[in-house]
């Protein structure tokens, strides 16, 4: 089943991403918790500090597929559904669906796993 729009955020992406490892109810909880404390509604998360130093491809650093990524996953804006994205950039539905399963497999990629660890660990949360 999809997420739905307005449950997509950045907390949905993490736990995507570390859904194979990791991810419990412990590390739940002290994610709620240090995103509560951390992140008010006017704060951004801040996502190019947990994305920087990943082995970007040229794909990842397209700005249309950022774009993608960002406003499905509700990165720092709510989240938008696919046909809505796709409106904006002139694509169908289904090519912005291709495109943010790409870029999240990128995301979940046990390389760059480690690096999006020590990013969340820089910015104050441990696992």
């Amino acid at each position: 089943m999809p997420i739905q729009a307005d449950n997509r955020t950045i907390h949905t992406l993490l736990k995507t991403i570390f859904a194979r490892r990791n991810w419990n109810e412990a590390v739940e909880r002290r994610f709620q918790t240090f995103y509560n404390t951390q992140f008010t509604a006017s704060q951004q998360f801040d996502t190019d500090t947990l994305l920087k130093g990943l082995p970007y491809s040229e794909y990842l650093s397209n700005p249309r597929n950022k774009d993608i990524l960002y406003r499905f996953w509700g990165i720092n804006q709510d989240a938008e559904t696919l046909k809505k994205i796709g409106d904006d950039h002139k694509i169908s539905p289904e090519r912005v669906r291709q495109i943010k399963e790409k870029a999240t497999r990128m995301l979940i990629h046990p390389s760059r796993l480690d690096i999006i660890r020590n990013n969340l660990e820089e910015m104050g949360f441990f696992f």
